[in-house]
């Protein structure tokens, strides 16, 4: 949906929220933009929950060796429940449409290192072996229902077809 400050910029002042049917009014010069009150009537539920976190130890178990282990996590979760109603030029296009999203996305991370060091007379050595691990996952899934009956039997069909999913 577009911005907005655009919108409000979009709607003559002159022109009243609402004409003598009782919907929305529309800029006749920019019949593709909704009029920016008419956004007050759309139900969004989005919910977004973001975990950034790192944790490291290091362990010295004899002289001159270093061992350290590196653990990071990137995890967001959104949740999203909308609703379009024929109030609004979006809803007007779809005959009303509500729309259900759920998305999972995980970064884990993990590295490993140990690191030597030693001093024999005026010579240093230090010797470095690492591994890192990361593992990307991601889970979505949406569905969206209209007036429309052809909408509505493909995703009770998909939905049918998920059921005998085993995960």
């Amino acid at each position: 949906m577009p911005e907005f400050w655009f919108l409000r910029l979009s709607l003559i002042r002159l022109l009243p929220i609402r004409d003598e049917n009782g919907n929305y009014s529309m800029n006749p010069m920019l019949l593709s933009l909704p009029n920016p009150v008419s956004l007050l009537d759309i139900t969004d539920k989005t919910t977004q929950e973001r975990l950034l976190a790192n944790a490291f130890f290091e362990v010295r178990p004899i002289d001159g060796l270093l061992l350290k282990a590196n653990f990071g996590i990137d995890r967001n979760y959104q949740k999203l429940k909308q609703y379009l109603p024929t109030t609004t030029l979006y809803g007007q296009r779809e005959n009303g449409a509500a729309s259900i999203a759920q998305g999972d996305n995980s970064d884990y991370l993990m590295e490993l290192t140990a690191n030597y060091t030693k001093q024999v007379g005026d010579h240093n050595f230090n010797a470095l072996v690492g591994h890192s691990y990361q593992l990307f996952t991601y889970e979505m899934f949406s569905g969206k229902a209209m007036t429309s009956l052809q909408t509505v039997s493909c995703i009770t069909t998909w939905a049918r077809v998920m059921q005998n999913v085993r995960l």
